[in-house]
């Protein structure tokens, strides 16, 4: 469908109008295989799908933001014309990705809340970026401090690297070090893999074969 959301006479249509789309879907058995032409007449009510769209241009806002240090959380406030359909969180320091969470919201325009536990074993740093989007795929972008919580700090060190043939291959140390091999500890762990579902930090003495790529932990002396 090639449509601007504009009306008859290429005038773009008003934020909050409403339209329908609707698909025709013909089965094979009323297209005429000699001719490619299809009995559009024939059909009936069920090949029709309809869905009502809204024109929306506006990106969902945070409107409100509250931490708390005994829980370590981060309590976020959105509200967007229509509807919020989910917000991410990223880690301001490595980027690491802390998932999605859609909101439960029945009615537009109203406020949803949101609350993040900080995990004080992994988060690293002392900042968060939060996005936050709807269906029309309009989002917004904050960074937060979050300083006053609990986060990994600087008495642990962050590596990033694989274990491909029995070795820690190790890709982000100083050159004038030339040391890529990971000292395989028990102060060593792997918090999880940078890409799939983060598993609960192991102990790295048996660690897994393969070529995924880890973002190792290492506790400094």
């Amino acid at each position: 469908m090639d449509w601007k959301g504009t009306d008859a006479h290429g005038v773009p249509l008003a934020e909050g109008t409403g339209f329908d789309v609707t698909v025709v879907l013909a089965p094979e058995y009323y297209v005429n295989h000699e001719t490619g032409q299809v009995d559009w007449d024939a059909l009936g009510d069920g090949a029709y799908l309809s869905t009502r769209a809204y024109i929306d241009n506006t990106a969902p806002e945070l409107v409100g933001l509250s931490l708390d240090p005994l829980e370590n959380t981060v309590t976020f406030r959105f509200q967007d014309n229509r509807f919020v359909a989910g917000r991410t969180i990223i880690s301001g320091q490595n980027g690491g990705n802390w998932g999605c969470a859609s909101p439960d919201q029945q009615e537009p325009g109203v406020e949803t809340t949101n609350v993040f536990k900080v995990r004080a074993d992994r988060f690293i740093g002392n900042t968060l970026q939060v996005y936050v989007y709807d269906y029309a795929y309009n989002i917004s972008a904050y960074e937060i401090d979050i300083s006053s919580l609990a986060t990994v700090q600087n008495h642990t060190e962050y590596e990033f690297g694989m274990f491909p043939y029995g070795s820690w291959i190790v890709f982000n140390r100083p050159d004038e070090e030339d040391k890529y091999i990971y000292p395989v500890s028990v102060n060593t762990k792997a918090m999880w893999p940078i890409f799939g579902q983060p598993p609960m930090p192991m102990d790295l003495c048996f660690p897994p074969m393969g070529m995924a790529i880890y973002m190792l932990r290492k506790k400094r002396n």
